[in-house]
């Protein structure tokens, strides 16, 4: 008897997700819910993502590459889904969609005028196409079969899954997303490259007041601009504005210094300045838009809690 009761009770649970995950995408996404479900019955269902190593990731970020995380929870604001820290912000869809699909697409417009041309295009395939690194959680290259009692198989890894098939560049490389959230990854493979840029460091209250004794010890920091530790996107805007102004201010008083300064000598300091993010979703869009005019983002996200303390969120990954 008792067993049959389980039984009923697994199919009742999952019946239920079931409801809810109707509930939560047929309307909004109908294309992802026939994805979806094509590919919850393949055991075997897996992307084959390409990684960098850590090496390699190294290399990219010296040459000043931005780093953008997506994780499950942006996956779920693409379905226009509010997450817990992050209502769905029609901006912020819009702009996680560029992000994703702009990754390491080479721009191949042509036109008449092709060889008077070709500087500018170089120029703009780099700026938009290769100055960023995005990455993902590793977990999209795990069978749905290895995945089956892994906690949150149904609403984060498979989601991915199905979401990097149809959204993602396969050809390109990624990086684990989780890289910051393993204990000592900042300290052992960042703090050399940092040491000698000046940040600009966007973060919640908690996280600064706790950190911001440890941090200007060790680095150059221009300046702390707080973000609210939930909805910190409605301050996207203004964040934007508050970084570009400790820009402005840094390439003002270079030029002060340096009479007669030229744009490569202004391409230089922009290279010395690093954008650390930890405000949520926010934080890949700021990345990915200062990226865009040769300013460094690093997308670090909880990561920069356990900097230099006993915080520890490997566990969580």
């Amino acid at each position: 008897m008792y067993i049959i009761f389980s039984k009923c009770k697994k199919i009742f649970i999952f019946f239920c997700k079931v409801i809810k995950f109707f509930k939560n995408y047929l309307f909004k996404d109908p294309v992802f819910v026939f994805k979806y479900f094509f590919a919850y019955f393949q055991s075997d269902y897996v992307p084959h993502a390409k990684f960098y190593s850590t090496e390699e990731f190294m290399t990219e970020i010296k040459k000043g590459k931005s780093f953008v995380r997506i994780g499950d929870g942006e996956i779920g604001l693409l379905h226009h889904r509010d997450i817990h820290y992050q209502k769905a912000d029609p901006l912020l869809i819009s702009k996680l969609k560029e992000i994703i699909e702009n990754y390491g697409k080479e721009n191949t417009e042509t036109d008449l005028n092709y060889k008077e041309n070709i500087e500018t295009k170089i120029e703009k395939n780099k700026n938009k196409s290769y100055n960023y690194i995005l990455s993902i959680p590793i977990f999209v290259n795990t069978s749905n079969k290895d995945l089956e009692n892994t906690k949150g198989k149904l609403s984060c890894w498979l989601p991915l899954k199905v979401e990097f098939f149809r959204r993602f560049n396969q050809e390109a490389k990624y990086f684990d997303a989780h890289a910051f959230y393993r204990k000592d990854f900042f300290e052992k493979y960042m703090y050399d490259y940092l040491k000698d840029k000046k940040l600009i460091i966007n973060t919640k209250a908690e996280t600064i007041n706790n950190q911001k004794e440890n941090i200007e010890k060790m680095f150059d920091v221009l300046g702390w601009i707080e973000s609210k530790s939930s909805n910190s996107f409605d301050d996207y805007e203004e964040t934007k504005e508050k970084i570009q102004d400790l820009i402005d201010r840094e390439l003002s008083l270079k030029n002060k210094l340096k009479l007669g300064i030229v744009k490569k000598e202004t391409e230089n300091i922009k290279k010395d300045i690093v954008l650390i993010l930890a405000s949520g979703p926010m934080s890949k869009v700021l990345s990915y838009d200062f990226a865009q005019q040769g300013i460094q983002g690093i997308d670090i996200g909880k990561g920069f809690e356990q900097l230099y303390n006993e915080v520890d969120y490997e566990e969580e990954i």
